[in-house]
């Protein structure tokens, strides 16, 4: 058992002779921390429900006079967002 301490004591010392030499760069421990932050991104992102692009099935494609614009529907578990894209004027309006 005592061969785990000393190893275990190496370890801690070799990790405090890095740190002192040879620190991390807080931009390295920055973009760490907030790779952790982004575990549950894809339960936070919206999901494209309606795409107006691609078929007129839906009649919401309907509804909005001509202009050649694009209509998105997006939906998360507690929102949903409607936008248009007006490509000919470069409009967003949602």
């Amino acid at each position: 058992m005592s061969d785990r301490r000393d190893d275990e004591a190496l370890l801690g010392a070799l990790g405090r002779a890095v740190s002192r030499h040879d620190p991390v760069p807080e931009s390295v421990v920055a973009a760490g921390r907030g790779a952790f932050g982004m575990v549950s991104l894809d339960a936070e992102l919206a999901t494209l429900v309606y795409d107006s692009s691609l078929g007129e099935e839906d009649t919401r494609a309907l509804v909005r006079g001509q202009g050649g614009g694009r209509e998105l529907t997006f939906e998360a578990p507690s929102l949903t967002v409607e936008v248009e894209v007006l490509t000919a004027e470069r409009r967003l309006l949602g």
